[in-house]
């Protein structure tokens, strides 16, 4: 995570502590009448699907179990109306599977000699993992009585601290073609050409742009005692903003001039050459179940009563 990113989530942190100690405090007053109301500090983890939406001219596209676990400051307006402020560390995962990819590449060999490297891939998978650092921001309505109904929407910002990918070939066959000679080489190996199965790539790091998101949650609020309730919901976040730019790469598979036998495996995500349908549908998606333990932190720190 770089340091701008840092500083951010660092402030949404301080902010919330902020918050929390000019309750306790109320040193001042004006903020104090504001700040009378009601509190809630709360953890939560969800599990879901989740993934990045695209649509891929050629195979498919499975989503994969996704995680999310969090802290977040929610002040009441009044005992049915809050609004709430938090940061939480989420993971999406996504697998693109393509049957058959046919693909080429202007380069040059070794010796300097420009040709076009000609490849066909079977059975192409890609594994791509994101984990992102989100602060939301959030209003939510729910009914009285011990147990509660509550409905919860706003807004997110995301900002990437992991991004890769990697890739498997079950057989790749190469071969480069020299128009100068008019010449398609099929061999041998150590230049790069032939058939090869059971290709697999290292992880490989990938760019991300920080993703803006909608977000709905609603779900039953059980108010165990005075100062503690638990949240049980279901939500669905949805990314406004695209994750990625323009392609940055015009093969999926690239010659390498210095070591040829080992190509260069780009993501889909960033490759054009005919797999992608759009260069502008990269939003992460989330839809799971939440499990939340919330407390009122006033009340805990003011040795206030946990009975009925």
């Amino acid at each position: 995570m770089n340091t701008y990113k840092t500083k951010i989530v660092l402030l949404a942190f301080a902010l919330v502590t902020s918050l929390l100690w000019s309750q306790n405090s109320g040193s001042q007053s004006g903020f104090k009448n504001f700040m009378s109301n009601k509190s809630e500090l709360s953890v939560y983890g969800g599990i879901g699907l989740a993934g990045a939406s695209y649509n891929l001219k050629a195979g498919t596209q499975e989503n994969q179990a996704a995680f999310l676990a969090g802290l977040r400051y929610r002040h009441y307006l009044n005992e049915q109306w809050s609004v709430s402020l938090g940061a939480e560390l989420a993971q999406y995962k996504g697998t693109s599977k393509i049957d058959n990819i046919v693909g080429t590449q202007q380069t040059t060999d070794a010796e300097g000699d420009a040709f076009e490297f000609r490849y066909t891939a079977t059975t192409y998978r890609e594994d791509q993992k994101l984990l992102f650092v989100n602060i939301p921001i959030t209003a939510q309505f729910e009914t009285q009585g011990r147990t509660r109904f509550y409905i919860e929407t706003g807004g997110k910002i995301g900002f990437s601290a992991k991004a890769n990918y990697t890739s498997s070939i079950g057989q790749l066959q190469t071969s480069g073609y020299y128009e100068q000679w008019n010449a398609e080489l099929h061999g041998p190996l150590f230049m790069g050409f032939g058939t090869q199965t059971g290709l697999r790539s290292k992880e490989t790091d990938i760019d991300v742009k920080t993703a803006l998101f909608a977000t709905i949650e609603t779900g039953v609020k059980y108010q165990v005692n005075n100062v503690s309730s638990l949240y049980l919901g279901v939500y669905l976040e949805y990314g406004l903003t695209d994750i990625f730019g323009e392609p940055t790469h015009n093969s999926l598979i690239e010659y390498q001039r210095e070591t040829p036998s080992n190509f260069g495996y780009n993501s889909v995500w960033n490759s054009e050459n005919n797999v992608l349908s759009s260069v502008d549908n990269y939003k992460l998606f989330t839809v799971g179940i939440k499990l939340g333990y919330a407390f009122d932190w006033r009340s805990i720190f003011s040795g206030g009563s946990g009975h009925d």
